[in-house]
């Protein structure tokens, strides 16, 4: 199957609430933690000019003939191990200009050779971990299994990785085969922080920034701490009731408390 087919409906995440933050050209990361369970989204198309694309080990001999107008060696199933280009020892994966997001990697066979993911342009990966490590639920923010599990034996991750000027995968020997990356390219336009601060909560996190005390870099927010401001991002029952608070933005400790007991519901 052709490895750069440009499709708008080849993620698998909503589009809704992500196309209406876009109108006003900003994404946070909690936007794209919300896109990843967003079914409501799936029925609604993305913005001009977002599209969504995957990179993966197809084999190259497949390939599109464009002054024939066809297909050369279609059925070639050399699937594993196809790469972009060599790069010295390393085998280049996938190559992606922003702004834009990681939504899913997946692997048949992940070993212990590492993969590298640099973003917007750095010289040191944000992302250098073994191949295996990005699927097994070891290392932050890798885990969690409704992120990271295995399913008919493909290794599947969902924790988003943003960048905004580029990307670049690079991979050393040994990693072990097939692979694919899914992301979406959004708008030029579109940039990774709030643009007007007066009208949001002032602690909501914004795009992740590269930093060097975490294995994981410019996508190291922490699944727990990616769940944790986005509880506050809503206002208090108090403060939906029209009464006063000092907290509009706080989550209540105890999200039960809200609930009726399933006994006191009526039908249905």
């Amino acid at each position: 199957m052709p490895n750069h087919e440009a499709s708008d409906a080849c993620c698998g995440a909503g589009r809704g609430t992500l196309s209406n933050l876009q109108r006003r050209g900003t994404l946070t990361y909690v936007d794209l933690v919300g896109r990843l369970t967003d079914l409501e989204a799936l029925a609604m198309l993305p913005k001009p000019g977002e599209t969504c694309q995957q990179w993966s080990s197809y084999n190259r001999a497949s390939s599109y003939d464009q002054g024939a107008g066809k297909y050369v060696r279609w059925d070639a199933n050399g699937d594993g191990a196809g790469i972009i280009r060599k790069e010295g020892e390393l085998s280049v994966f996938a190559q992606m200009d922003g702004p834009g997001v990681i939504w899913r990697i997946w692997s048949a066979t992940a070993d212990k050779g590492h993969v590298k993911i640099y973003l917007d342009g750095a010289s040191e990966p944000a992302v250098d971990l073994p191949f295996s490590q990005y699927f097994d639920g070891t290392q932050a923010p890798f885990q969690g299994k409704a992120l990271c599990h295995t399913v008919a034996n493909g290794k599947n991750c969902y924790v988003p990785i943003p960048y905004q000027r580029s990307c670049k995968i690079v991979a050393a020997e040994g990693w072990g085969r097939y692979y694919h990356f899914t992301y979406s390219t959004f708008p030029k336009e579109t940039v990774g922080r709030p643009s007007d601060e007066t009208s949001r909560p002032k602690k909501r996190p914004r795009w992740p920034k590269p930093t060097k005390s975490s294995a994981v870099g410019a996508a190291g927010i922490r699944p727990a701490r990616v769940r944790a401001k986005a509880r506050t991002s809503r206002p208090s029952p108090s403060a939906a009731a029209g009464r006063r608070s000092s907290r509009s933005w706080a989550a209540p400790s105890d999200h039960r408390t809200a609930r009726q007991p399933r006994s006191s519901r009526g039908p249905g």
